[in-house]
């Protein structure tokens, strides 16, 4: 199980830029799915959302985009866009398990200004 709270089994979402905000507080047990949200309202010029997952090498691998241009890009079978628009987006990892166990990232891609992110730290559960 992985959840939104401060105890072992923590999942914690943390807005690293202005504008980005993090919702859900996701608790999966092994075997159901597990979902993470980020919504914006005051970036302009949004042109993609990106979700990634962090490796333990510290790679990044890509999980899914949209755009209004090219739509929904599903990039990791496990995973589908549970709501996919410029100003918010949910992405559900499906049967989970604890391989998927990461820090998942959301990106809102905007032009002239950058990226702006917001990190969902996933903790593995202890034995106690």
């Amino acid at each position: 199980m992985f959840s939104g709270r401060s105890d072992p089994s923590s999942l914690s979402a943390t807005a690293l830029s202005s504008g980005v905000v993090t919702s859900g507080g996701a608790v999966a047990a092994v075997g159901a799915d597990a979902s993470f949200s980020c919504n914006q309202s005051s970036l302009s010029g949004v042109r993609q959302v990106t979700w990634q997952r962090l490796l333990p090498d510290d790679s990044l691998q890509n999980l899914a985009t949209y755009s209004e241009r090219f739509g929904q890009q599903i990039v990791e079978a496990k995973v589908f866009l549970a709501e996919a628009s410029l100003r918010a987006t949910t992405i559900v990892v499906r049967n989970a398990s604890l391989e998927d166990e990461a820090c998942y990232i959301c990106s809102f891609n905007s032009y002239p200004g950058g990226s702006n992110l917001a990190y969902y730290h996933c903790v593995p559960e202890q034995d106690t």
